[in-house]
Order: structure tokens, then C-alpha cells, then sequence
């Protein structure tokens, strides 16, 4: 991981409540109430970004989290996993990359520092001519050889 990439981690209660939406809105779903599903996933939104949501939701599918179902006791895996969230045992890091912008912001902070040391190392390694130097030089071949008192 690079330095400009950013961690969030998520506060337990934060994440309970967001794994027991997701949960919920899972098993509306199942049971057809898919206005009652919407709802749990926008109530989720207000709490995650829909990249976590989505990341949560791959994790139930790879079966790396418990399917949240319906009848009895085909929630209990899942309510746990709720609890451990909540009391800080279950945790999710969200590792995300700087956007295209910000990228473009940094990239352009180094090209001008960089251009900034080129100048100055050429600056002290061959002396930077002041206003003065650049008066008393010919702007021309015919000033120079005025200057020569060839004309």
C-alpha cells in the first residue's frame, strides 16, 4: 500500500448497526418485501459507502460471512456476527486509493517541487545572472560590434 492510499475504520457500534441492516434488507429481500429491502439499503448508505455495502454483501456470497436467512434460527450466525461487530471483535478496514483528481493534484505538487530543485541546483551550480548582467549584454550583433567600436 502506498502512502497517498487512506484507512477508515469503522466504529463497532457504526458497523452492528450497518451488518444488521444489510441482514435484514437480505432476508426482506428473500421474502419478497423488496420495498421493505430498499428501504434497510438506504437506512445502510447513511452509514457506509456503497463500496463497503458492496464488499459486505460479496463477503455473504463467498460465504465468508454467514448467509443472513429466513425460519428459525436461520439468523442466529448472522445476529452474531452483528454482536461481534458491536462489541469491537469483528472489525472492517476500508483501504481506499486517492481519486483520479487528487492524484493529479499530487502529481502536479511534485512536477513543480521538482522544478523547483532543478532551478535552484542550476542556479548554484552556474550562477544566476542578475538585471544588471542582462542590461550590459548586446541585444544584437550590430550592439556588439558598436560595443566593440567596430561601428
Amino acid at each position: 500500500m502506498d502512502g497517498s492510499s487512506r484507512i477508515t475504520r469503522f466504529d463497532g457500534a457504526v458497523m452492528a448497526d450497518a451488518l444488521f441492516l444489510i441482514g435484514r434488507a437480505w432476508v426482506k429481500r428473500l421474502a419478497g418485501d423488496d420495498a421493505g429491502a430498499t428501504e434497510d439499503e438506504a437506512a445502510t448508505e447513511r452509514l457506509l459507502p456503497l463500496d463497503t455495502i458492496a464488499a459486505i454483501r460479496s463477503m455473504i456470497i463467498e460465504g465468508d460471512l454467514p448467509m443472513p436467512g429466513l425460519g428459525p434460527g436461520a439468523m442466529d450466525a448472522w445476529l452474531e456476527q452483528c454482536r461481534l461487530a458491536g462489541s469491537g471483535e469483528w472489525k472492517l478496514l476500508r483501504i481506499s486509493a486517492p481519486s483520479s483528481r487528487e492524484v493529479q493534484r499530487q502529481e502536479e505538487e511534485a512536477f513543480r517541487a521538482r522544478l523547483a530543485e532543478i532551478r535552484a541546483e542550476a542556479e548554484a551550480e552556474h550562477g544566476t545572472a542578475s538585471a544588471q548582467d542582462l542590461a550590459a549584454e548586446p541585444l544584437s550583433l550590430a550592439d556588439e560590434m558598436r560595443n566593440m567600436g567596430l561601428m
